[in-house]
Protein backbone atom coordinates (compact mmCIF):
# COMPACT_ATOMS: atom_id res chain seq x y z
CA UNK A 1 0.00 0.00 0.00
CA UNK A 2 0.73 3.50 -0.62
CA UNK A 3 3.35 4.58 2.11
CA UNK A 4 1.69 8.19 3.38
CA UNK A 5 3.58 11.14 4.90
CA UNK A 6 1.80 13.15 7.37
CA UNK A 7 1.38 16.11 4.81
CA UNK A 8 0.05 13.65 2.15
CA UNK A 9 -2.10 12.01 4.79
CA UNK A 10 -4.14 15.11 5.90
CA UNK A 11 -4.05 16.17 2.20
CA UNK A 12 -5.80 13.47 0.90
CA UNK A 13 -8.82 12.92 3.74
CA UNK A 14 -9.18 17.05 2.76
CA UNK A 15 -9.73 16.35 -0.77
CA UNK A 16 -11.61 13.84 0.13
CA UNK A 17 -14.11 16.16 2.64
CA UNK A 18 -14.33 18.68 -0.15
CA UNK A 19 -15.60 15.80 -2.78
CA UNK A 20 -17.81 14.39 -0.76
CA UNK A 21 -19.28 18.08 0.65
CA UNK A 22 -19.22 19.17 -3.37
CA UNK A 23 -21.36 16.05 -4.19
CA UNK A 24 -23.84 17.11 -1.45
CA UNK A 25 -23.90 20.81 -1.99
CA UNK A 26 -24.43 19.92 -5.73
CA UNK A 27 -27.41 17.50 -4.81
CA UNK A 28 -28.89 20.05 -3.23
CA UNK A 29 -29.13 22.38 -5.81
CA UNK A 30 -30.05 19.32 -8.29
CA UNK A 31 -33.28 18.80 -5.81
CA UNK A 32 -33.94 22.71 -5.74
CA UNK A 33 -33.66 22.87 -9.12
CA UNK A 34 -36.25 20.62 -9.61
CA UNK A 35 -38.52 21.16 -7.29
CA UNK A 36 -38.75 25.20 -8.32
CA UNK A 37 -39.93 23.90 -11.79
CA UNK A 38 -42.56 21.74 -10.06
CA UNK A 39 -44.16 23.84 -7.95
CA UNK A 40 -45.34 27.54 -8.19
CA UNK A 41 -43.11 29.02 -5.00
CA UNK A 42 -40.34 27.03 -3.72
CA UNK A 43 -38.12 28.14 -0.79
CA UNK A 44 -35.10 26.25 0.58
CA UNK A 45 -37.08 25.37 3.65
CA UNK A 46 -39.20 23.45 1.95
CA UNK A 47 -36.33 21.42 0.16
CA UNK A 48 -36.52 17.87 0.16
CA UNK A 49 -34.11 16.54 2.34
CA UNK A 50 -34.78 13.11 1.69
CA UNK A 51 -34.16 13.44 -2.20
CA UNK A 52 -30.87 15.58 -1.94
CA UNK A 53 -29.47 13.31 0.94
CA UNK A 54 -30.00 9.89 -1.36
CA UNK A 55 -28.89 11.58 -4.58
CA UNK A 56 -26.14 13.17 -2.48
CA UNK A 57 -25.00 9.89 -1.23
CA UNK A 58 -24.98 8.43 -4.64
CA UNK A 59 -22.98 11.36 -6.34
CA UNK A 60 -20.47 11.38 -3.57
CA UNK A 61 -20.14 6.78 -3.84
CA UNK A 62 -19.79 7.74 -7.52
CA UNK A 63 -17.34 9.92 -7.25
CA UNK A 64 -14.98 8.24 -4.80
CA UNK A 65 -15.45 5.22 -6.97
CA UNK A 66 -13.64 7.26 -9.49
CA UNK A 67 -10.49 9.07 -7.88
CA UNK A 68 -9.92 5.53 -5.92
CA UNK A 69 -9.75 4.14 -9.08
CA UNK A 70 -7.74 6.72 -11.08
CA UNK A 71 -5.54 7.64 -7.38
CA UNK A 72 -5.26 4.37 -5.51
CA UNK A 73 -5.30 2.05 -8.83
CA UNK A 74 -8.16 -0.10 -6.51
CA UNK A 75 -11.82 -0.31 -6.21
CA UNK A 76 -13.50 1.73 -3.57
CA UNK A 77 -14.42 -1.39 -1.98
CA UNK A 78 -10.66 -2.79 -1.81
CA UNK A 79 -9.67 0.50 -0.83
CA UNK A 80 -11.88 0.96 1.79
CA UNK A 81 -11.57 -2.34 3.55
CA UNK A 82 -14.82 -4.55 2.53
CA UNK A 83 -14.02 -8.19 2.93
CA UNK A 84 -16.59 -11.28 3.41
CA UNK A 85 -17.39 -12.04 6.63
CA UNK A 86 -19.10 -14.95 8.04
CA UNK A 87 -22.91 -15.62 8.49
CA UNK A 88 -22.22 -15.68 12.57
CA UNK A 89 -20.16 -12.47 12.39
CA UNK A 90 -23.57 -11.01 10.75
CA UNK A 91 -25.45 -12.11 13.14
CA UNK A 92 -23.21 -10.74 15.94
CA UNK A 93 -22.62 -7.20 14.43
CA UNK A 94 -26.19 -6.85 13.81
CA UNK A 95 -26.88 -7.55 17.10
CA UNK A 96 -24.29 -5.29 18.48
CA UNK A 97 -26.40 -2.63 16.46
CA UNK A 98 -29.50 -3.82 17.37
CA UNK A 99 -29.23 -3.89 21.03
CA UNK A 100 -26.83 -0.69 21.33
CA UNK A 101 -29.64 1.51 19.69
CA UNK A 102 -32.55 -0.32 22.05
CA UNK A 103 -29.84 0.45 25.26
CA UNK A 104 -29.59 4.08 24.17
CA UNK A 105 -33.19 4.37 23.58
CA UNK A 106 -33.85 2.55 27.36
CA UNK A 107 -31.62 5.81 28.72
CA UNK A 108 -33.94 8.48 27.19
CA UNK A 109 -37.09 6.56 28.48
CA UNK A 110 -35.56 6.80 32.02
CA UNK A 111 -35.08 10.94 31.96
CA UNK A 112 -31.94 11.24 33.45
CA UNK A 113 -30.98 13.54 31.21
CA UNK A 114 -33.88 16.04 31.51
CA UNK A 115 -33.78 18.65 28.76
CA UNK A 116 -31.19 17.77 26.09
CA UNK A 117 -33.02 14.49 26.21
CA UNK A 118 -36.45 16.34 25.48
CA UNK A 119 -34.69 18.04 22.93
CA UNK A 120 -32.94 15.21 20.98
CA UNK A 121 -36.20 13.54 21.09
CA UNK A 122 -37.87 16.39 19.26
CA UNK A 123 -34.93 15.92 16.81
CA UNK A 124 -35.09 12.50 16.25
CA UNK A 125 -39.23 12.87 16.01
CA UNK A 126 -39.07 15.76 13.44
CA UNK A 127 -36.28 13.95 10.93
CA UNK A 128 -38.90 10.41 11.33
CA UNK A 129 -41.75 12.73 10.20
CA UNK A 130 -39.63 14.03 7.54
CA UNK A 131 -41.47 12.01 4.86
CA UNK A 132 -42.46 8.36 3.90
CA UNK A 133 -41.01 6.05 7.02
CA UNK A 134 -39.82 3.43 4.19
CA UNK A 135 -37.69 6.55 2.33
CA UNK A 136 -36.38 8.01 5.54
CA UNK A 137 -35.43 4.15 6.91
CA UNK A 138 -33.71 3.90 3.07
CA UNK A 139 -32.18 7.67 3.79
CA UNK A 140 -31.21 7.50 7.39
CA UNK A 141 -31.23 4.01 8.59
CA UNK A 142 -28.92 2.14 5.04
CA UNK A 143 -27.35 4.98 2.64
CA UNK A 144 -26.04 7.68 5.24
CA UNK A 145 -24.38 4.84 7.28
CA UNK A 146 -22.73 3.20 4.47
CA UNK A 147 -21.01 6.05 3.01
CA UNK A 148 -20.55 7.70 6.58
CA UNK A 149 -18.31 3.77 7.11
CA UNK A 150 -16.67 4.12 4.09
CA UNK A 151 -15.75 7.16 4.74
CA UNK A 152 -14.56 7.14 8.25
CA UNK A 153 -13.86 3.62 9.23
CA UNK A 154 -12.68 3.14 5.68
CA UNK A 155 -10.82 6.01 4.20
CA UNK A 156 -9.93 7.86 7.25
CA UNK A 157 -9.24 5.12 9.17
CA UNK A 158 -6.82 3.48 7.19
CA UNK A 159 -5.12 6.32 6.18
CA UNK A 160 -4.83 7.75 9.48
CA UNK A 161 -3.16 4.52 10.56
CA UNK A 162 -0.02 5.31 7.88
CA UNK A 163 0.97 7.94 10.00
CA UNK A 164 -0.19 7.73 13.58
CA UNK A 165 -0.76 4.93 15.84
CA UNK A 166 -3.73 2.67 15.83
CA UNK A 167 -5.14 4.48 18.78
CA UNK A 168 -4.84 7.78 17.83
CA UNK A 169 -6.23 7.05 14.47
CA UNK A 170 -9.23 5.24 15.99
CA UNK A 171 -10.00 8.32 18.64
CA UNK A 172 -9.56 11.01 15.35
CA UNK A 173 -12.16 9.17 13.28
CA UNK A 174 -14.53 9.26 16.39
CA UNK A 175 -14.28 12.59 17.11
CA UNK A 176 -14.72 13.24 13.73
CA UNK A 177 -17.82 11.24 13.45
CA UNK A 178 -18.98 13.06 16.58
CA UNK A 179 -18.59 16.45 14.79
CA UNK A 180 -20.83 15.16 12.10
CA UNK A 181 -23.53 15.42 14.28
CA UNK A 182 -25.22 18.67 15.96
CA UNK A 183 -27.48 17.91 19.01
CA UNK A 184 -24.87 17.67 22.27
CA UNK A 185 -26.05 14.36 23.05
CA UNK A 186 -25.84 12.94 19.46
CA UNK A 187 -22.12 14.35 19.40
CA UNK A 188 -21.61 12.36 23.06
CA UNK A 189 -22.85 8.81 22.11
CA UNK A 190 -21.36 9.37 18.48
CA UNK A 191 -18.21 9.62 19.83
CA UNK A 192 -18.65 6.10 21.31
CA UNK A 193 -20.41 5.08 18.81
CA UNK A 194 -17.52 5.43 16.31
CA UNK A 195 -15.38 3.76 18.76
CA UNK A 196 -17.51 0.62 18.42
CA UNK A 197 -17.86 0.65 15.07
CA UNK A 198 -13.90 0.89 14.57
CA UNK A 199 -13.85 -1.98 17.04
CA UNK A 200 -15.82 -4.01 14.61
CA UNK A 201 -14.02 -3.28 11.51
CA UNK A 202 -10.74 -4.23 13.17
CA UNK A 203 -11.59 -7.32 14.99
CA UNK A 204 -13.66 -8.56 11.99
CA UNK A 205 -10.76 -7.11 9.84
CA UNK A 206 -13.72 -6.02 7.14
CA UNK A 207 -15.47 -2.74 7.13
CA UNK A 208 -18.66 -5.00 6.28
CA UNK A 209 -18.71 -5.59 10.76
CA UNK A 210 -19.28 -1.42 11.11
CA UNK A 211 -21.38 -0.80 8.24
CA UNK A 212 -24.08 -4.04 9.83
CA UNK A 213 -23.95 -2.57 13.17
CA UNK A 214 -24.10 0.65 12.02
CA UNK A 215 -27.61 0.16 9.88
CA UNK A 216 -28.53 -2.29 12.66
CA UNK A 217 -28.44 0.85 15.06
CA UNK A 218 -29.98 3.49 12.80
CA UNK A 219 -32.43 0.85 11.78
CA UNK A 220 -33.57 -0.31 14.90
CA UNK A 221 -33.76 3.58 15.76
CA UNK A 222 -36.04 4.70 12.97
CA UNK A 223 -38.11 1.60 12.70
CA UNK A 224 -38.74 0.11 16.23
CA UNK A 225 -39.35 3.57 17.48
CA UNK A 226 -41.58 4.80 14.86
CA UNK A 227 -43.16 1.30 15.19
CA UNK A 228 -43.26 1.56 19.22
CA UNK A 229 -44.75 4.93 18.33
CA UNK A 230 -47.34 3.73 16.13
CA UNK A 231 -48.85 0.95 18.17
CA UNK A 232 -48.53 1.85 21.45
CA UNK A 233 -46.90 -1.29 22.26
CA UNK A 234 -43.94 -2.44 24.90
CA UNK A 235 -44.28 -6.24 23.32
CA UNK A 236 -42.16 -4.49 20.05
CA UNK A 237 -39.40 -2.95 22.22
CA UNK A 238 -39.11 -6.31 24.21
CA UNK A 239 -38.93 -8.91 21.42
CA UNK A 240 -36.29 -6.21 19.70
CA UNK A 241 -33.94 -7.07 22.62
CA UNK A 242 -34.45 -10.68 23.08
CA UNK A 243 -33.71 -10.68 19.08
CA UNK A 244 -30.57 -9.16 19.33
CA UNK A 245 -29.71 -11.03 22.25
CA UNK A 246 -30.22 -14.05 20.31
CA UNK A 247 -28.19 -12.74 17.05
CA UNK A 248 -24.92 -12.24 19.45
CA UNK A 249 -25.48 -15.19 21.65
CA UNK A 250 -25.30 -17.43 17.98
CA UNK A 251 -22.26 -14.98 17.03
CA UNK A 252 -20.53 -15.44 19.86
CA UNK A 253 -20.92 -19.18 20.55
CA UNK A 254 -18.27 -21.49 19.12
CA UNK A 255 -19.01 -23.10 16.09
CA UNK A 256 -19.22 -26.88 16.16
CA UNK A 257 -16.74 -29.36 15.01
CA UNK A 258 -17.72 -31.83 13.15
CA UNK A 259 -16.08 -35.25 14.94
CA UNK A 260 -13.56 -36.80 12.20
CA UNK A 261 -14.45 -40.71 11.85
CA UNK A 262 -11.56 -42.99 11.49
CA UNK A 263 -10.16 -43.72 8.05
CA UNK A 264 -10.99 -47.08 6.46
Amino acid sequence: MKRYTMRHAWLDLIGYAFLIGGSFILAKLCVAIVQNRMQESFSWDGLNVNAATILGVLLSLSMLAVVTRQEKKSSLWEFSGFRRIGMRQTGLFIGLGMLLSLMFGYILQLDILGQLAVSHERKVTSELTSGSILIVWMTAGVLAPLLEEIMLRGIVLRTLRHVYSLATAVVAQAILFALLHTHPFQMAYAFLLGLLFAWAALRAKSLWASVLMHIAFNSTTILIIHAIREYESAELLVGSTILAILLIGTGLFPASKKPQGKAL
